[in-house]
């Protein structure tokens, strides 16, 4: 089976990018290959799976590629030039109706060039594989967190075991909307909470699962309850402050 993983430290804008020698398409532990993968699925119109298809009206890969993109960056076009005579091959992203050249991946944000191996490795992964990707939220924005979970347990619901590594509230956000949506069954879904207790060598684990509605079963102490510490804390820093000035 196949064994796609993508390390946190993925690279970053690159103009010209190398060449895969291995025997399935792959975008390389880093993203090194990432320009190379999506000219090899172009240039043999492969197809993703049904439920990876977020364009109606096909199913080859470059299209739906792009589709999901769009997601994270709106109106986002990806063009790939071949150089076989050096074993390269240049990426350059336009926005679809911009009245401006393409750019090289050099002028773009880095969100681009660490998501777009994450999307392409999870369309391009067959039934039966594996997919592991290291923090997916890196350089994006919220509301991109959120698309790229979403996106990864379609990817687990169309026959390919995904591991996630992440520390963002997002990206799991995006993968219960994934379940109470069905875009993935919930009982399909398991979060592995890991925390250090003082004293002990190994590190804790909590297993937690999705219930139909997307509630977890459990949320342990530092599980993604930050956002309600700090409200909490500003709430009580904001009376202090009226009660000094109205004492004042």
């Amino acid at each position: 089976a196949q064994f796609h993983y993508l390390i946190a430290e993925r690279n970053g804008p690159r103009d010209l990018s190398g060449v895969s020698d291995e025997s399935f398409i792959s975008t390389g532990l880093a993203g090194e290959y990432t320009a190379d993968a999506i000219a090899r699925g172009e240039s043999q119109n492969l197809t993703v799976h049904e439920k990876l298809r977020i364009v109606e009206d096909s199913d080859l890969f470059k299209v739906q590629l792009e589709g999901w993109m769009r997601l994270l960056v709106p109106g986002v076009r990806i063009i790939t030039q071949s150089y076989p005579e050096i074993n390269r091959v240049r990426l350059s992203i336009e926005k679809a109706n911009a009245p401006v050249a393409p750019l090289l991946p050099t002028n773009t944000g880095f969100g681009i060039s660490y998501v777009l191996p994450v999307v392409v490795s999870g369309l391009l992964a067959p039934p039966g594989s594996m997919l592991i990707v290291e923090n997916p939220e890196a350089h994006l924005h919220p509301a991109a967190q959120s698309a790229i979970g979403q996106f990864l347990a379609c990817v687990a619901s169309a026959g390919v075991q995904v591991v996630v590594e992440t520390h963002s509230e997002n990206v799991i956000n995006g993968v219960r909307l994934a379940a109470i949506s069905g875009l993935v069954r919930s009982e399909d879904v398991a979060l592995l909470f890991f925390s250090s207790i003082e004293g002990d060598t190994q590190p804790h684990m909590d297993q937690i699962s999705i219930d139909a509605l997307a509630e977890l079963s459990a949320w342990p102490a530092g599980f993604f309850d930050q956002q309600s510490k700090d409200l909490a804390k500003l709430v009580a820093a904001r009376r202090a402050r009226r009660a000094k000035v109205q004492a004042g």
